[in-house]
């Protein structure tokens, strides 16, 4: 979990109030994040400020209690603290939200932050025929295990050394792959005439799997 911290930290902000509960360096509670990124590990030596120090420790009623500024990342610093109010003219407390697709939040979102960090691929001209409103679950996922041949078929499992029968239990005619034994065996022929008859469909059978699905 703590190996998590630094993604986390993207998520996290504070809505600065007196300042008395945020970190001065380690939280974000200004818009450029953390001032600690932006000024460097060397931050707390340069202008003075003790690395455990809040934020109303860092100004005081006229102002903020900061040298001048002596570097680039130092004067935007000064810039961000004159746009926003003096944290020691506040009686609101500070209040830290979980912050994930623009949505502010007292509590942690798993959905929205899931869809922010998830891995992305293009979308399957297929998906639709797979994942649909009203499936069955259990099918959808059998079914795009299949689209993916992923299926444990004997040819399969002989390929990982889990056995060296790769006929097909069947038929006992060819090997049993993703296509035989939902296509092309006799079982399954005869399975797919019988849906296409009820469907007042003409079934010739599949040539590939890709016809299954266009």
């Amino acid at each position: 979990i703590l190996k998590l911290c630094p993604l986390a930290e993207l998520f996290i902000r504070c809505n600065l109030g007196n300042g008395a509960a945020s970190s001065f360096w380690y939280d974000s509670w200004l818009s450029t994040g953390p001032i600690i990124k932006l000024i460097g590990e060397s931050g707390p030596h340069h202008l003075r400020v003790p690395p455990n120090a809040s934020v109303s420790e860092v100004c005081s009623i006229v102002g903020w209690n900061l040298r001048s500024p002596r570097s680039d990342a130092e004067v935007t610093l000064h810039t961000h603290l004159t746009v926003i109010d003096l944290p020691s003219l506040s009686t609101i407390e500070d209040e830290y939200v979980w912050v994930a697709n623009v949505i502010e939040s007292r509590e942690f979102n798993s959905a929205r932050t899931w869809d922010i960090i998830r891995p992305r691929a293009t979308k399957k001209d297929w998906s639709s025929t797979v994942w649909f409103k009203g499936c069955v679950p259990k099918q959808a996922f059998n079914l795009w295990t299949a689209q993916l041949d992923r299926l444990p078929t004997r040819t399969r499992l002989a390929s990982w050394g889990v056995t060296q029968q790769t006929s097909c239990p069947v038929c006992l005619f060819g090997e049993e792959t993703r296509d035989h034994i939902l296509l092309y065996c006799g079982y399954a022929a005869e399975l797919w005439r019988c849906v296409m008859a009820r469907l007042k469909q003409i079934h010739t059978g599949f040539t590939e799997w890709a016809e299954l699905l266009s």
